[in-house]
């Protein structure tokens, strides 16, 4: 018979999508206007997702929206900060 965890489950997401603790992610705070926030919490619960994870796939949507020589730049950027 399985153990049942105590706590909090991962809240957190890696590239493939399998939950990971977020006690790995670096805190970032933003302020909002109401209504981007009211979009953030609208889009969160109608696609059943957690805040972050909305924001993720909105950042993850515009790079790729850029063009190719934007991508190469911002990938190149990532790689200096992670």
């Amino acid at each position: 018979m399985a153990e049942k965890r105590v706590g909090r489950p991962p809240a957190g997401r890696d590239e493939k999508g399998n939950p990971v603790p977020v006690s790995g992610f670096k805190p970032t705070t933003i302020r909002l206007p109401p209504r981007a926030r009211a979009g953030l919490d609208a889009l969160a619960v109608l696609l059943g997702k957690d805040r972050s994870s909305v924001i993720v796939e909105a950042l993850e949507a515009l790079i790729e929206g850029l063009p190719a020589e934007d991508r190469k730049t911002v990938d190149a950027l990532r790689r200096r900060t992670t």
